[in-house]
């Protein structure tokens, strides 16, 4: 998928597609081996946090080079060596596995910090809240993560004074991961155990082993049960859900049958209907079919390019009333803040 929404859809060994999150800490600064001790607790929790890539998949490409995001996004992706219409069989399916790294080492890799000037408490808090704000942006459009490696495919990243006189809003986690491993959700669950690890080592107290939890389930076991199938080829996948076409029945006819059979898959015909409007709301059902001339796809590569991507962050602060207010009502209406949130920044991107 993360081919299909960057420009970077030929194979290039780097995840670019991210989920970014920040927290404001209020009190004294986590400590490097404090968020290291936290780190490595959530690591030996959560499996896709400790998982890398492996597999180059039939859709490789070596050297490839990316070519400029335009109005036929998707023509232009079936005439680039035909990458998306590979019908042979996938011999090395491109999957996650656990990174043969260490949760220490994961965890030094994860982290980096940014040190901001000591100074006035007004300063500091000024000083605070430019810094993640740049790195939430930056984030954004520039994070790559290395699809070759052994991970992590994610990184946090905490300002904090470097010194004395800190104000009481005195740091700022950043969360920057790639979407195959995290969600809006995963990183508050994330964050509220590393900061839990923290506080009991403030306190004195002992924390408690980690219980590892298990491997997420695959799109069909999330559909259909608690079923691990990533590493089959996606047309046994898609048969799992849509069904497939059985042994042929009816009279014979130059000595074979003729009338095919369909043996249904797991899925209800609600679910595929409910699949179909979603693409056609998407936009799906608006994409032009017509490919560019060469000529117009090069006056337009400058305009379209990956690199001149730049994600606008508009950046508003609710008061704790309202907060609470919004979340009482998302409650009461059975939606969640973050879905009232988007809502209510729609029309005004627009």
């Amino acid at each position: 998928m993360e081919r299909l929404l960057n420009a970077r859809r030929s194979w290039s060994g780097a995840m670019t597609t991210a989920h970014v999150s920040a927290a404001i800490l209020e009190g004294p600064p986590p400590t490097v081996s404090e968020l290291l001790a936290g780190l490595e607790h959530v690591l030996q929790r959560h499996p896709m946090l400790a998982a890398c890539v492996r597999g180059k998949s039939k859709y490789h490409v070596p050297n490839a080079q990316p070519y400029p995001m335009h109005s036929d996004y998707l023509g232009r992706a079936f005439a680039y060596t035909k990458e998306l219409m590979r019908t042979y069989p996938d011999d090395d399916i491109q999957r996650f596995e656990p990174s043969p790294l260490p949760p220490s080492e994961l965890a030094r890799r994860a982290l980096t910090v940014v040190a901001l000037p000591s100074g006035e408490s007004t300063d500091v808090e000024e000083a605070l809240e430019a810094a993640w704000r740049a790195g939430f942006s930056e984030a954004m459009d520039g994070l790559v993560l290395d699809e070759d490696g052994d991970g992590p495919l994610w990184r946090l990243t905490l300002y904090a004074p470097s010194g004395a006189g800190a104000s009481a809003r005195s740091s700022a986690l950043v969360y920057a991961a790639n979407h195959a491993v995290s969600d809006q959700l995963s990183f508050n669950r994330v964050l509220s155990e590393v900061l839990s690890v923290l506080a009991e080592r403030r306190a004195g107290r002992p924390v408690a082993p980690p219980t590892p939890l298990p491997l997420p389930p695959s799109v069909e076991g999330a559909l259909l049960g608690k079923e691990q199938r990533q590493a089959e080829e996606i047309k046994s996948r898609l048969e799992l859900l849509i069904g497939r076409f059985g042994n042929a029945w009816g009279p014979e006819l130059g000595g074979r049958r003729w009338l095919p059979s369909w043996e249904p898959g797991r899925v209800r015909l609600s679910t595929i209907k409910y699949a179909a409007w979603q693409m056609a709301a998407s936009g799906m059902r608006v994409l032009p079919t017509w490919v560019p001339a060469p000529e117009q796809v090069a006056a337009e590569a400058a305009r379209w390019e990956h690199r001149a991507r730049s994600t606008r962050n508009v950046f508003r602060t609710l008061a704790p009333a309202t907060t609470a207010a919004l979340v009482q009502a998302c409650r009461a209406r059975g939606v969640t803040a973050s879905a009232a949130l988007c809502a209510a920044a729609v029309p005004w991107g627009q």
